[in-house]
């Protein structure tokens, strides 16, 4: 037979396409490598029916719940869940094995530069590859949609300059307590709620956070140094931190405009590890402060370049709210 040879070892190998690849299996004698190709040749048509069977809407709806909600926070899940119901809109009824690359361009124009289209594809992305990997569609279309290339976010921290424009700019303000803790402890803006006395230890004057970047249910959490007296202070505004962190992002992304500053309130954390890294503390405790595995994304990714008086511009910042390595 065609996909059938005979190997010198006396084996025989049946060859057939799998994921438009080829493929082989392999049986002692002849009559076992034709039942084994029947086989396959079954299964591969009973995956051909199943993929006329999945809209997009319902391949995410399979691959939502059975390959992405079990191993994240559901507040995060819900984040996908929101994106999903966007694009369902327009491209959920498709078949998944009829969708194209050209639709999926198409819908990916009809966004303006942002974070959100880039989150918009790169979740749809792996929503299609996890189909190709299950043998429910041969080829994953998202792979060849052109992105955005000006699409660049500037991962630098806020120099010295702006964090003295962004801290008198706060000052009495009712989002002044939540920049002040980004700056001073690295935390993502989720990583915390408002009961700010139940986390912090004030005899180790600790603060302690949920380590939002986890990968399954089981909650983790870090341990960040403060100084004394940032601690103190910190204590004293407890009562202060009444809002929304959605709130809080959209009040100092105003905030900035007004100044003239790109950025938001993740830079904060980029510019926390930035400061800290010049006071000399190791990156080894910056990066359990971020809860990073490694110190190579808090080097390559968190720690920007710092400019001649830097040390002594942050003293007269920060004073003693800067914790002391």
């Amino acid at each position: 037979m065609k996909n059938i040879t005979l190997r010198k070892d006396g084996r025989y190998q049946i060859q057939f396409q799998q994921n438009g690849k080829r493929a082989f299996v392999y049986a002692s004698n002849k009559t076992k490598a034709v039942e084994k190709l029947k086989k396959l040749k079954k299964n591969i048509s009973n995956f051909q029916q199943q993929r006329k069977k999945y809209t997009l809407e319902q391949w995410y709806d399979y691959w939502a719940k059975n390959f992405k909600l079990p191993f994240m926070q559901y507040k995060n899940y819900l984040v996908i869940e929101q994106l999903f119901r966007e694009i369902n809109k327009a491209l959920g009824q498709i078949e998944l094995s009829k969708l194209t690359t050209m639709q999926i361009q198409e819908y990916y124009n009809t966004y303006p530069t942002s974070r959100k289209k880039e989150k918009i594809i790169t979740y749809l992305n792996g929503c299609i590859q996890k189909a190709v990997d299950e043998n429910i569609i041969v080829r994953n279309v998202c792979k060849n949609v052109v992105r955005d290339k000006k699409l660049k976010f500037d991962k630098q921290p806020y120099t010295i300059e702006q964090q003295e424009l962004i801290i008198q700019a706060i000052s009495g303000t009712d989002i002044e307590c939540y920049i002040l803790l980004y700056l001073l402890t690295g935390i993502r803006r989720n990583e915390i709620n408002n009961n700010i006395r139940e986390w912090l230890n004030m005899e180790t004057n600790q603060l302690k956070a949920i380590n939002e970047k986890q990968r399954s249910n089981i909650v983790s959490y870090k341990y960040i140094d403060l100084s004394p007296d940032y601690a103190k202070l910190l204590y004293s505004q407890a009562d202060k931190f009444t809002l929304l962190s959605d709130n809080v992002y959209r009040k100092f992304k105003k905030l900035l405009n007004k100044l003239g500053i790109e950025g938001d309130i993740h830079k904060l954390r980029h510019t926390f590890a930035t400061n800290y890294y010049y006071l000399g503390v190791p990156e080894k405790v910056i990066s359990a402060w971020l809860g990073h595995k490694t110190t190579a994304v808090t080097k390559d990714v968190y720690i920007g370049v710092a400019r001649k008086n830097y040390v002594e511009r942050l003293d007269k910042l920060y004073g003693n709210l800067l914790y002391k390595f």
